[in-house]
This record gives structure tokens, sequence and C-alpha cells, in this order.
């Protein structure tokens, strides 16, 4: 190893150049410009092309990062001065931030913990728009960057023009294709009218699993294990909620992919059907880890039932920004792998989801503390009922547990249940009331539904007496989301409830 270099590049802030517009089209030519990138990643004899030199090896890769080994420093340096300006000029707006150091007496591990603390002393710089907004510079209406071309909508900025070159390939989407998947959308009017879903997942502890593959010496084929098993579990869960939704009679598929690449999972897709595709590759993720992880070079890292994964979904009116909505998701996605985190024992996959009501949304935290609380003991957060389990690490609070009390919940009186919620908030005393005469009412006059709520209550953790679990929360406030958004007398996906 004398005289090779470790080096990585990470693209920041990838999902909010991506979706840094309101409109479809330019999402997804965003998400082609990554990929694009991702794609001229490898070396210049391979088909096609790349702009690493041949004495390169790419250790781990993914949606806008990777980690590479040099054979010599002058074509390291080579490839520092030329990486930033290729990105610059491909996907203008996408910023990067670069690390290397060389392999010394301390193996590439040290080598690798030294180009992290650079990576991390990177992020904090500044950096310049180009060109810059002088006084005299004309500026793009939308954006109010300086404009450097005039397209069909007018004076339009570097970013904007190179997302919404027509020609770009959906180099994404064919990676999820199948002949049961139509090409997908890029019009937000193929969600239809009301909400639409942004949704980000993130595979769990993959941290520590990349530092035990540094100190092995095979992060290589853990990025590769990775990354095909992530593109495996998104090609099969969309495949599966094509055919559940009935897509192949549609000219465009209402879903966008948005990243794609290592444990990360960014799409938007119709409201009604992100927790059943949530669902679904949360558990096919963990099936194809665990295959993956088989192979011989992998062995070593001892993953022996698969790796697990946390998802957000973030309920959106189809003209609220999707910038805001990503956010939102990865909030969620993170706040979820917060709450099932166990010193003790793996992580298990789960989900969380928020439905935005307001224009301006605040940030996840804020959102807890303030709707999402009650005026009693059970305090902040008390109306959040998830992180919901998937799969076969899944705890007590399952997807199906929620699915079964939202079916429970469809055949009693929907509204006294949303007057108790609200009643939570500003006067427990009266909610304590109200759910007492939820109870007496809907034992005399419904008795067999009140008992499937008993039963879905009791899975779901609560006390069916008070609604309440012993940790200060409630399921009812999710499962009376879920069931608004699936509207009128629309029922969960059969797929998601307990087998009888």
């Amino acid at each position: 190893m004398a005289g090779t270099w470790i080096y990585r590049y990470e693209a920041r802030g990838i999902q909010s150049f991506v979706l840094a517009t309101e409109r479809l089209r330019e999402i997804a030519g965003a998400s082609a410009l990554v990929e694009g990138l991702s794609r001229s990643y490898v070396p210049a004899s391979k088909v096609g092309g790349g702009l690493l030199p041949d004495n390169a090896e790419v250790l781990m890769a993914a949606a806008g990062s990777a980690t590479v080994r040099f054979a010599d420093e002058a074509s390291l340096a080579r490839h520092v001065v030329a990486w930033p300006l290729f990105v610059d000029r491909t996907a203008p707006g996408l910023r990067v931030v670069q690390g290397w150091a060389p392999v010394g007496e301390g193996g590439e591990e040290a080598a690798f913990a030294t180009v992290r603390a650079r990576l991390r002393q990177a992020r904090q710089e500044v950096w310049p728009d180009l060109p810059e907004a002088g006084p005299c510079v004309a500026r793009a209406g939308r954006t109010g960057l300086p404009a450097t071309s005039l397209g069909r909508r007018g004076l339009e900025d570097r970013a904007t023009e190179a997302k919404a070159d027509e020609r770009a390939e959906d180099a994404l989407g064919s990676r999820l294709s199948s002949p049961r998947v139509p090409r997908f959308t890029r019009d937000t009017d193929a969600f239809g009218e009301g909400y639409l879903a942004v949704v980000h997942a993130d595979g769990n502890d993959i941290g520590r699993l990349v530092q035990r593959a540094v100190g092995l010496g095979n992060t290589k084929a853990l990025s590769t294990a990775l990354s095909t098993a992530t593109e495996t579990a998104a090609k099969r869960a969309v495949a599966d909620l094509a055919e559940r939704a009935g897509w192949e009679t549609r000219d465009d598929a209402p879903f966008r992919p948005i990243v794609l690449g290592g444990d990360d999972l960014t799409v938007i897709t119709r409201a009604t059907e992100a927790v059943p595709f949530v669902h679904r590759f949360l558990e096919i993720f963990e099936e194809e880890t665990e295959r993956a992880f088989r192979a011989p070079g992998l062995r070593e890292l001892e993953v022996t039932k698969g790796l697990t994964a946390c998802a957000g979904i973030a309920w959106v009116k189809s003209g609220h920004p999707f910038h805001q909505a990503y956010r939102l998701s990865e909030e969620l996605c993170r706040d979820a792998k917060r709450r099932l985190r166990r010193a003790d024992q793996p992580t298990p996959s789960g989900l969380l989801f928020h439905r935005v009501t307001v224009a301006a949304a605040d940030p996840w935290d804020g959102i807890v503390q303030g709707e999402l609380s009650a005026n009693g003991a059970q305090g902040a957060g008390a109306l959040v009922g998830g992180p919901w389990t998937v799969g076969r690490r899944a705890t007590a609070a399952t997807v199906a547990d929620l699915a079964d009390l939202v079916t429970a919940l469809r055949d009693l009186p929907r509204g006294a249940f949303r007057e108790w919620l609200r009643l939570t908030q500003g006067e427990p005393t009266r909610a304590d009331t109200a759910w007492s005469r939820i109870r007496e009412v809907g034992e005399s006059r419904t008795r067999g539904a009140w008992a499937g709520l008993d039963r879905a209550l009791k899975a779901c953790g609560a006390d069916p007496m008070t609604g309440w679990r012993q940790n200060g929360t409630t399921p009812i406030a999710d499962a009376a989301t879920w069931s608004a958004l699936l509207g009128g007398d629309a029922t969960v996906d059969p797929l998601l409830r307990t087998p009888a």
C-alpha cells in the first residue's frame, strides 16, 4: 500500500438540489443529473469512458459520494482539481466537498479517519455562487439567481436550465422500471388532487458497519452489496405496488424516484400508496441484505439476519414546496431511528409519518412540541403514535397493528374520536369524560365493532379504557391521519393487515 492515497468526495444536499423547484419535470431532470455523475465516476477504460484513471479503485460509491484508492499522488492531484469543475459544469448548483490522506503506518483505517476529519472541516467552508449576482446582472424571475439563458418561460439560471433539459435520460427511472411498470411521471397532476407523499428511507446502523468493514479491508464488497440490495428492494417494491395499484393501464406511473444510492432512497408517490410501498420496501431490504451478506467476502461482518432501515413519510399538498417536504421526511426518518434504537439489540425497521395541514410547516421537533402535544399529564409528543415497526425484528407496535386499528375505527363514529383528540390538546378533563362516553355509546350500540377496537388498541400497546399507552402516547392520532388520507369508504391494503 506504499504510496497509495484514500480520497472521498461528498455532494452537499443532493435532495435539496433535486427538490429546489416546484416543477416535477425539473425534479426528474435534477435526478438525471445526479445519476449522470455516478455513471461518470468509473475508470476511463470502461465502456463509455469515465473520469477516473485506470489505476484508481472505487471502494465505496453511492448517490453523490464515493471513496477511492489512488495509486499515486499525481493522479490524485489531477482528480482533486478536475472533479469539482466537472460537477459544476454537469450539475450547476450542486456543491461537493473533498478529503484525502496518504496510507501511512497506521494503514487505511487511519487514512479513513483523517479523510473524515477533513471532510467535516470542508463542510464548514463557504462556497461562492457563480456567476456573481452583480448590480447589472439580469435575474431569473423564479429563483432570483443570475440569468444565463432565455428559455420558453423567460430568463433562466444555470441550474434550472440544466434540470429542464428535455433530452435528459431518465436513468434513475430506468433502474427501477420493469415490464409491469410504465414510465414514471414527470407531472404532478398524475398524483391526483389532494395529498401526495414524499418518502425518505435510510439504512440503520450503517456507519458502525462501515467502520468494521474498513478495519477488515472489505469496504468495496460492502458498498457493492449495500447498493445492490437497496436497488433490488426498491425495484421489487415498485413492481409489487404497480401490480396492486393497476399501473399497467396507465401511460405513466404516479411515482417519481428522486435519489437511489447506497442505503438511501427518496421518492414521491401518491398519498394512499406511501405506507404500502414503504412497508414492502423495508421488508424486502431485510431479505436482500441477508442474501447479500452471505457472500464469502462479507461473512466476516457477521450480518446473519440482514440489515434494517427506517423511513419517514411527509404527506403534503401538491403545491407544497418539495424541499420542505423532503426535509420533514428526513427528520421523520431520523426520529424513527432514534426512538427505535436500543443499546442491547439491533434497531428494527420502522416508519414515522405526518400530514402537513399548514402552508409553512415547522421542523419536526417544532411539530412534536406544538400540534402533536397534549395539554395534560401526557405532555409533548403525546399524539405521535409511531414509529411503526416492520419486518422480522418488529416490536409490539407494527404497521399491521396500525392497519387493524384504522380498520376498526372505520366501523365506529370517527367524528367522536376526532373530537377526543381535539380535547386532549386543550381540555384534558373533558377529554377523559369524552372517552368514557365514547366507550359507553360504542358498547351499547356497536358492541362487535367496539370489541374489534379493543383488540386493536391492545395490539398497539394502548389501554382501551383510556386510549393512552403507559408512555403517555396514543395511536389514535396516527390511525385518524391514515384513515383521513384513505378517504371515503376506501380500505387499508389487505396485505398490511394482521392475518385472521
